[in-house]
């Protein structure tokens, strides 16, 4: 269908909902419908992956998913074959009108396209390529089964280029590929490699014999620390009460851990980044001491490790057998460790480092690491210090050692991803927010992690490098709204979601020092201020930044960096609204109306907060300023076979009323047909 090109911001999201259809149960019970959801986000294209959904389902049922008549989307599905029970699946809800075709099955090879993980849509100038990456805590098996299917997916990605299309990889994808993407107390620490770095280097000596470097982090040191930047601010400095509290002496503005201020001129950030790089080293050199001393007789004391079985009630559940490790202390004392596990196999897998764990990929020839020998969680190590040899870490101690930390993922999954930034794709949100600290998008909520906003980064948006400039056009198109519509947002906003929400939650303001920083004190409405942002959104009184499209990490007003870990506690916990569920089997914890429309805001590319009872993750985004033609949706059988919802409807138009147009053509056309016979005969 032609149509005059227009520029227009193409609003694109992201989320896994771990059963949509679980997910839509509580979208029309607070939004009313599909339809109202997807208006009030203004969302252009919505990719769904683990919906959990078969297409038997879809054609006998679509209202399960949301699709109703009026609803103003065309929607694709590739769902997973019978024999996998409606597990997996992903979908792609698009705007009329932006469609060219689908593809479900897009990779030539069967296994990959039955476990329905893989969907293709193509529109104007571009594709969309929503994917839901097997992970692989199965084991060896399944480490080489993803790594097929990232093969298949990079191929893919390619072909689609070759036919002229600049791809966007949005998904679920299972993986982690820097430090900062993964909880620093979940980080991986190699043992032995940790214990040969020589950790008495003078930093002073460094610099000196590195003069040619202007920058401190380039220096020896801080080039061998896997992220030399501070876990809790990103080095840029922090407003959170929590710091301005301690140490005493600190002006409100700076950040406990690196001392870096708000304001801080370049050399001054360099200068006090070097400072804070002395003190890890210090610290790092405790840990070091305190390895080499007792990590041996750490082993052996797990090597011995016992499985001891506790018995658990909930006051909503049956009794429950759950399983503890425990090690023998050197005094005879029973140390408990960790949490109870569901099952036996899980328990006995835990705190186990002696060996190290490979395969090898016949296909790409390539021999995987599936475990490292003495490679342990940052958690774990605090843990067993503490509980075997009584030796408690600080919190800042504990985040000297994450600046060793590696991802928790599989190593050959994260080169992977590298692969893709070399060929010439870009991670949107690492490129808008180098320095955001602790912005997850997945939690596992049976353990209440996400109210400790501990979790890791494995949803994406990832496009090529030339779409890059569209996010940043996306943010002029945006300002188009005219001020007194966003007077009305704003007005609109404080209404709905209530008085609460616009001044800090105060909390708890003991400040222990062990690491557990769980208080939350920032607006979950405001919006980052990015570099191109003049605006003062405290001094004004506003939450909404004039800026929405760059300004996509969730901030406090009074808070002028977004990279803050707080204010991404605050995100993800509503600035303390949402509460850890009880242990009894009762479930979350229902919240206001209000709150569930929260996370309903201006379009914006980063994080979008939604509820802890719509799914364990949360979406990803991004906004694209693109010149788009209405489309077409084509008439192949790919797409058709997309579309399992539509069959229902194409077997019902056989038996539907005809008008009188239609009686007439048919009429027409049997005996036109009749004829023809007759003569044949």
């Amino acid at each position: 269908m032609e149509g005059k090109k227009k520029p227009r911001a193409l609003h694109i999201v992201s989320w896994n909902v771990a059963a949509w259809a679980k997910t839509m149960t509580f979208i029309k019970s607070r939004h009313k419908s599909l339809k109202t959801y997807l208006h009030n986000h203004k969302i252009d294209i919505l990719c769904l992956q683990e919906t959990k959904i078969g297409a038997k389902k879809l054609a006998q049922d679509p209202k399960v998913a949301g699709i109703t008549n009026d609803l103003g989307y065309d929607s694709f599905w590739c769902c997973s074959a019978e024999s996998f029970k409606g597990f997996n699946g992903v979908a792609t809800f698009c705007r009329r009108g932006l469609t060219i075709s689908a593809n479900n099955k897009p990779f030539s090879d069967k296994e990959l396209n039955d476990e329905g993980r893989a969907l293709v849509t193509t529109h104007d100038g571009f594709a969309v390529v929503n994917v839901y990456v097997p992970n692989s805590s199965g084991g060896s098996d399944r480490l080489l089964f993803k790594m097929k299917f990232l093969r298949a997916l990079k191929q893919k990605m390619n072909s689609l280029r070759s036919e002229g299309f600049k791809v966007i990889l949005v998904g679920d994808l299972n993986l982690t590929y820097r430090a900062e993407d993964v909880h620093w107390q979940r980080r991986t620490i190699h043992v032995d490699d940790f214990l040969q770095h020589n950790l008495n280097t003078s930093l002073t000596s460094e610099r000196e014999n590195n003069k040619s470097d202007s920058d401190v982090s380039a220096s020896a040191f801080t080039r061998l620390l896997s992220a030399p930047l501070c876990s809790h601010c990103g080095c840029l400095g922090c407003l959170c009460p929590r710091c301005s509290k301690s140490p005493s002496g600190l002006t409100k503005n700076t950040c406990r851990f690196c001392l870096v201020t708000i304001g801080d001129s370049n050399q001054q950030r360099d200068q006090k980044i070097h400072l804070f790089h002395k003190k890890a080293q210090s610290d790092c050199l405790k840990i070091q001491n305190h390895l080499s001393k007792y990590w041996e007789e750490i082993l052996s004391l797990l090597r011995d490790r016992l499985i001891e079985e506790q018995e658990v009630s909930h006051r909503r559940t049956s009794t429950q057998i759950k399983y503890r490790v425990c090690v023998i202390g050197s005094k005879g004392n029973k140390i408990r460790l960790g949490t109870p596990f569901g099952n036996r196999s899980w328990a006995e897998h835990f705190y186990s480092y002696d060996n190290s764990r490979t395969v090898f990929d016949e296909v790409a020839e390539e021999t995987y690491i599936v475990q490292r020998r003495h490679s342990a969680s940052i958690g774990d190590i605090v843990e067993l210090l503490e509980r075997i040899k009584g030796l408690k870490l600080t919190s800042a101690e504990q985040r000297s050692l994450a600046l060793f930390g590696r991802p928790a993922h599989a190593e050959c999954a994260g080169n992977w991803f590298r692969s893709l930034l070399k060929d010439g794709y870009v991670d949107s949100f690492v490129a808008l927010f180098p320095f955001a600290q602790g912005r997850f998008t997945c939690h596992e909520q049976y353990k209440n992690r996400r109210y400790n906003n501990e979790g890791s980064r494995i949803d994406f948006v990832v496009v090529d490098k030339a779409l890059m400039s569209c996010v940043a056009e996306s943010s002029q198109l945006l300002k188009n709204f005219s001020s007194k519509r966003r007077e009305e947002r704003s007005e609109e906003l404080k209404t709905n979601q209530g008085s609460h929400l616009f001044h800090n939650h105060t909390g708890d303001d003991t400040g222990d020092d062990t690491g557990n920083d769980s208080s939350c004190y920032t607006d979950i409405l405001s919006n980052t201020r990015c570099p191109t942002c003049t605006a003062n959104s405290s001094s004004s009184g506003s939450s909404v930044c004039p800026n929405d499209s760059v300004c996509g990490l969730v901030k406090s007003p009074a808070c002028s960096n977004p990279s803050c870990e707080m204010c991404a506690l605050s995100a993800i916990t509503l600035n303390g609204r949402w509460k850890p569920a009880p242990f009894d089997g009762s479930g979350i914890t229902t919240g206001r109306q209000s709150d569930y429309d929260a996370h309903f805001t201006f379009p914006r590319t980063g994080v979008l907060y939604s509820p802890p009872q719509y799914s364990d993750h949360v979406g990803v985004s991004i906004v694209l300023a693109l010149d788009i033609t209405p489309q077409q949706l084509d008439e192949s059988k790919e797409t058709k076979l997309s579309q399992p919802h539509m069959k229902v409807r194409r077997i019902n138009s056989f038996f539907k009323k005809k008008t009188a147009t239609e009686t007439e053509t048919a009429t027409a056309t049997t005996t036109e047909t009749a004829t023809a016979a007759t003569t044949t005969t």
